[in-house]
């Protein structure tokens, strides 16, 4: 018999997610297709990625993942842009990750009010998470909330960059946004004064 998609529990929704081609979300025993990104979206969750996995390195039981990995939260699963998992038991074969260090979002037009209001409030219930940040893809800026010893505090970033404080890194703005439209080109160089390059010689 066939379920209703909107009325499952969490491993019916496991199961019927597996026979479908596109990505779903799982809130409050509800169903939510995902919806495909901007090329600018793409790209900063990319640059995170990548950034973060260099700093790791090969070895590390530390990884970061793109969105193609849902993060089990309290009342079902979400696909975060990127996550990071440091347990071996996130890796490998697994399908979920339980236990994420680091959450990514990237902000557009039509995830902004999910992205600040409720995913908030999911992603800091995780015992394991101490770090989810909010990247926006339309203007320049970020916000990170951090657990503290006191509880969670919320860090807004502007040209400074992002600090990864559980990691000891700091991405800068020219990391994250670097090959997308809000990226800040270098200076032009100075013509000399015939308006042609010097000699090599």
């Amino acid at each position: 018999m066939a379920a209703d998609p909107d009325r499952l529990s969490f491993a019916q929704f496991l199961a019927w997610e597996a026979r479908q081609e596109g990505k779903f979300e799982f809130v409050d025993g509800e169903v939510l297709a995902m919806s495909g990104g901007t090329g600018d979206h793409t790209r900063i969750a990319d640059n995170f990625r990548s950034r973060l996995n260099r700093h790791f390195g090969i070895g590390s039981p530390c990884y970061a993942y793109g969105s193609d990995r849902k993060v089990k939260i309290l009342d079902g699963a979400r696909y975060p842009d990127a996550t990071v998992t440091c347990s071996e038991s996130d890796h490998g074969k697994a399908l979920i990750i339980a236990s994420p260090v680091v959450i990514l979002e990237v902000v557009s037009d039509s995830s902004v009010s999910i992205d600040t209001i409720k995913k908030p409030r999911e992603y800091t219930a995780l015992p394991t998470l101490v770090q989810y940040v909010l990247v926006d893809s339309r203007e320049r800026w970020a916000l990170s909330y951090i657990r503290r010893e006191a509880g969670w505090d919320s860090d807004f970033c502007t040209d400074e960059g992002v600090a990864i404080p559980h990691f000891g890194l700091r991405l800068s703005f020219a990391e994250l946004y670097a090959g997308t439209t809000l990226e800040v080109p270098p200076q032009t160089a100075v013509e000399n004064p015939i308006g042609r390059p010097q000699d090599a010689s």
